[in-house]
């Protein structure tokens, strides 16, 4: 199972995503190829989960710090109550988005969003991604690479697409 994922060095860079210009989305399809589609989807989903709880611990504890200095708390503190209520959103449409996704993260703990909608929005979104990354995956180790390369492709487009339409809404 490819080397069972790499003895596991799968999750781990998804996990490191926040910090390592990894692109997760092959490395999840990788992932689905080795496991097959319900492992596969277990196991990118903690990665997922594990990367987006490291980038929002990097924004609330040494980004919140960061972006104080950088721009001044107290425009800092301004912008936390104008980023509360798209923050969720945000999270939502950009996790398929290479690079945005983990900014956006990292924002959304800059800007102290409360952990429940952090969660509410990144768990159905991690779960949604993990399944369709280990479903492309399965798809190729069964001998056909067409959709996964497509997806590995599409999938973060589109999402792109969507992110770059909410951000000029």
């Amino acid at each position: 199972a490819l080397d069972a994922w790499v003895r596991n060095g799968g999750r781990l860079l998804l996990a490191l995503d926040p910090l390592l210009p990894v692109p997760s989305s092959i490395v999840a399809v990788a992932g689905g190829s080795a496991l097959g589609a319900g492992v596969g989807a277990a196991a990118i989903f903690v990665g997922l989960m594990a990367g987006a709880l490291i980038g929002y611990w990097l924004g609330r504890q040494p980004g919140r710090a960061l972006a104080g200095r950088l721009m001044g708390h107290a425009a800092l503190a301004g912008l936390d109550p104008r980023l509360r209520p798209i923050g969720p959103l945000a999270l939502l449409l950009s996790r398929p988005v290479p690079v945005v996704a983990e900014a956006v993260v990292i924002l959304a703990g800059a800007a102290r969003l409360p952990w429940r909608p952090f969660l509410l929005a990144v768990v159905p979104a991690n779960a949604a991604l993990a399944l369709a990354w280990a479903g492309l995956g399965a798809t190729a180790s069964a001998g056909n690479l067409l959709p996964s390369i497509v997806g590995v492709i599409a999938l973060p487009a589109l999402a792109y697409a969507f992110w770059h339409m909410f951000r000029r809404a």
